[in-house]
């Protein structure tokens, strides 16, 4: 089991209590813009024109701490103008936004999802903004999240109504109310969105570390350094080395009778072959092995069976399933 409460599934004790209320950062507003900052009220004529003040870049940004969790949001929207020239035709703004929103567990615990004290779900939003009934309205017409073993997979599109300010935009959606800041003229065309998750790769380093309670109430700290390759033949070959620091919580004499602390280092070679959407993982031999100080009748024990896996891509991390629904996430170090 881990060590500390997992912190996406906290208990009860932790649901009670709010470490803090919402946290202005920088550029966050959520309230409506100021009366002073408002632009002219839309009227037949000049709602034709009401767009060229949303062309450019803005930005949202909220922080806040509850139930033991820090989460940053972080959207920054573009618009680029494609209307078409001739004034009879009706307006439109292509736009995107990116929504950045980082996870991190305040004492440290790791979460689920990712088996780390931080993760971090990324999505982009496509939108196009006309002007109907004379108020401007944006509508998400697409969206696309990152692949990640965090990614809920779930994104509901939705349409606000903007209020066009000088250097603000004020959405009202059904999600709630947000206020937008210009940061910039913003590009003549939308870029595309890329990251590391879109096209995963198997190959190359792999890092693992835990703390978790195993037998005899004995904390186990773990640190794995994987290598992998994969060949034309989808074949997969590799080493991990590991690192497995056995303790009492407390430092004293643990009841198998060994030291008060030892570690295992062991470095293994595997083997594996994909199969559909993921690839089989074998361990194929035990290069080498050794426990520092010896603990007979302590854990590990000597013997050792070599053990296989299931394994697939999430984005830019690696899940592994061992014999028994034992779950391991890799990350990119």
């Amino acid at each position: 089991m881990l060590v500390g409460p997992v912190a996406d599934s906290p208990p009860a004790a932790r649901r009670r209590a709010v470490v803090g209320a919402a946290l202005a950062i920088g550029l966050v507003a959520c309230a409506t813009p100021a009366a002073r900052d408002r632009a002219p009220r839309l009227t037949p004529t000049t709602a034709p024109w009401a767009l060229d003040g949303l062309r450019g870049e803005w930005r949202w940004l909220l922080a806040r701490e509850a139930e033991g969790v820090r989460t940053v949001e972080d959207e920054r929207w573009e618009f680029v103008d494609d209307r078409a020239s001739s004034a009879a035709q009706a307006q439109a703004l292509l736009g995107r936004y990116v929504r950045d929103v980082e996870f991190t567990s305040l004492d440290g615990s790791p979460f689920a999802c990712n088996q780390a004290p931080r993760y971090r779900q990324r999505a982009v939003f496509e939108l196009v903004a006309t002007v109907e009934a004379g108020a401007v309205t944006i509508r998400e017409t697409d969206a696309r999240a990152e692949p990640s073993p965090c990614e809920h997979g779930l994104r509901t599109l939705t349409s606000y109504r903007a209020e066009l300010g000088r250097a603000t935009v004020g959405l009202t959606s059904p999600r709630g109310a947000q206020t937008l800041l210009r940061t910039g003229p913003g590009p003549a065309t939308l870029a595309p969105v890329v990251w590391p998750g879109d096209a995963p790769v198997m190959s190359g380093a792999w890092t693992f570390a835990a703390t978790t309670l195993g037998d005899a109430d004995l904390v186990r700290d773990e640190v794995e350094h994987w290598q992998l390759t994969v060949d034309g033949d989808d074949h997969l070959a590799g080493t991990v080395e590991r690192e497995i620091r056995y303790r009492t919580a407390d430092g004293s004499a643990p009841a198998c009778g060994g030291p008060t602390s030892w570690r295992l280092r062991e470095r293994v070679r595997l083997e594996g072959q994909r199969d559909d959407d993921r690839y089989v993982l074998r361990e194929a031999e035990v290069l080498a092995r050794a426990v520092e100080p010896a603990a007979p009748g302590c854990p590990p024990g000597a013997a050792r069976v070599l053990d296989s896996a299931l394994v697939e891509l999430a984005g830019d991390a690696l899940v592994l399933e061992w014999r028994g629904k034992r779950r391991q996430v890799l990350l990119r170090p």
